[in-house]
């Protein structure tokens, strides 16, 4: 469960997050991304992969998270793929890559 304290924070940085212009909105979700997501994670920002002739896809932050500390556990971890959006118009870019499922 979530504390008081924790939502008057969020909401108040959504109140902030409307009176920002877009560089500043996408520069403070990606610091809540990192504080609330990623702290104590495996993680990395601006991640390129998938090169060759088909082009290459850049992802804002990618997390492992190993299932556990052995070299098995460590094989069959689980990356995830985070894609920070600050407004409808960087949704329908067309800079906007799709992204394969895992």
């Amino acid at each position: 469960m979530v504390d008081g304290r924790y939502q008057h924070t969020r909401a108040n940085e959504i109140g902030v997050i409307r009176s920002m212009g877009r560089k500043e909105t996408t520069k403070l979700l990606s610091d809540m991304l990192i504080t609330d997501v990623l702290s104590g994670k495996y993680w990395a920002n601006e991640v390129t992969f998938f090169y060759g002739d088909d082009g290459t896809i850049r992802i804002d932050f990618m997390k492992f998270e190993p299932i556990n500390q052995t070299v098995s556990g460590i094989e069959k971890g689980v990356f995830t793929a985070y894609e920070v959006k600050s407004c409808l118009a960087d949704y329908r870019s067309k800079n906007r890559q799709e992204h394969p499922a895992s």
